[in-house]
Formats: C-alpha cells, structure tokens, sequence
C-alpha cells in the first residue's frame, strides 16, 4: 500500500499526465475531508472566505503544493500553460522560474499582493463567472477576451499561470482560448485534451463564444467546449497543464 505523501504524488502525476479515470477513482477516498472543508468556504461571505481559505490550506494542503512536486520531478518536454484555483497559487508558482500571472477574479474580491510568487508580469481583470449579461454583475467582453489574448501573446518565451477563484471556469476558458490562438485549426483537439487533463473544469461559454469572435473560428470553439459537455462536479479544480503546441504525441 502507498504511503500517503506517495499517492499523492502519484494522483498529481496522473492529473498532470491526463489519467483521468485515475483521479476520478481516488476523489472520495482521498479528499472527502477537503472537499467538506472547501464547501463551508466557498459558502462564506466574501469578507472572510479569503481568510478561511488560508486556514483550509493549511489544514488539508494546496492542489498547487503537489503541483510542485510533480513538476520538479517530471520536467516540462513542451511548453505548457498552467492554471490553478486560488488556493494553489503560491504553490504552482513555487515550482516555476520565469512566467506571467493572469489572475481573473470576481470585483468584490480585495486586490491580493501577488509580489510574493515572484511572477514577471502580472495582469488582473474583474468580471464574475456568469455566461449572461446580469443587473448588478460584471459579464466577460469583448475588451477582457482581448486582454487576455495580449497577454498572451506577449508571453511567448515564458510561462504563463492562469487563476481564477475555483479554477474551474474563467481560468479554463482563458487557456483554452490562448492555446486556440496558437494553434488555428485544433479547436475540438484542444477541448478534448482539455478534458482528459481536467475532469472538472467547466470553460465559461460566453469567454469561449467571444474568442471564437475574435479569432474567427466561425462557432468551432463554441461547439467544441459543447462536446466535451459539463466537467465532473467539484467544489475546487485541480492544478492542471495545457499544451500550447499542437499537434501533440
């Protein structure tokens, strides 16, 4: 039997290599606790959630601190973009050297002081995760889609980590679009990856439709986030790594 500290590494390994059955398989055994915890955070008002957040990382560890093993162990072959909730930010940083942070965060949320994971440059854009205009909220445009894809573009020669606040929306769309950007021609190939790395990740479908605008796919992004359907139900997405060249194998 495994130890504790081992499995984990292996399941990170798996997720990161695209062995999604595998993590599917040990989600209740191996993070029923965390998965309670992280519920009661998510569940807080946004003055406290931050905090409580901190404390759940603490007590049950960050996604982003196995991330780190695992990368330290099984060096890139490929360029890759990295994406990760909130709370494994520090430590998916941790396990990079030069990149750039695209943080994309709901407006009520307090401006965090991302000095510390050492990025070289960092872009913030506000608007919550909704796929329809909304009284009251803040919907992703045209403007933010664009930003996002400079940054991008901009990047080239160094990495670039995605967070959003779960890791399981805005994040996921934007690297899908970026990876599009790159690589005209691969849409449904990308989402299909896509999912095979992330069980749970969901893509914002007005981010994706507004891309496909933009670069001029004529609906093959939309309809290929469409394929891949709902991820798997998770109060918080696991660090995951996206190709940036295509094809792949």
């Amino acid at each position: 039997m495994l130890h504790a500290s081992r499995l984990s590494v292996v399941l990170q390994r798996a997720a990161y290599d695209g062995f999604p059955d595998i993590v599917r398989a040990s989600n209740v055994a191996q993070r029923a606790d965390r998965h309670i915890m992280w519920c009661r955070v998510r569940v807080q008002p946004d003055g406290c959630r931050h905090r409580l957040a901190q404390i759940a990382t603490a007590i049950f560890g960050a996604p982003g601190d196995r991330a780190n093993a695992v990368t330290a162990q099984f060096p890139d072959r490929m360029p890759y973009l990295y994406v990760c909730p909130l709370s494994g930010l520090s430590g998916v940083a941790a396990g990079l050297d030069r990149f750039d942070l695209l943080t994309l965060l709901s407006p009520d949320h307090g401006r965090d002081d991302h000095r510390a994971v050492g990025c070289d440059r960092h872009l913030e854009l506000s608007f919550h995760d909704i796929t329809e205009t909304r009284p009251g909220l803040v919907a992703p445009d045209r403007a933010i889609m664009r930003a996002i894809l400079d940054l991008a573009r901009e990047a080239r020669g160094r990495k670039l980590l995605i967070h959003c606040w779960a890791g399981i929306s805005r994040s996921s769309a934007a690297a899908y679009a970026i990876a599009c950007d790159r690589n005209p021609g691969f849409e449904l190939e990308i989402a299909e990856e896509l999912r095979r790395r992330a069980p749970s990740v969901t893509p914002n479908r007005l981010m994706v439709s507004l891309a496909d605008d933009l670069l001029g796919r004529s609906g093959r992004m939309t309809e290929a986030i469409h394929s891949i359907g709902r991820g798997a139900d998770a109060f918080e997405g696991e660090p995951y790594r996206l190709p940036l060249s295509w094809p792949i194998g």
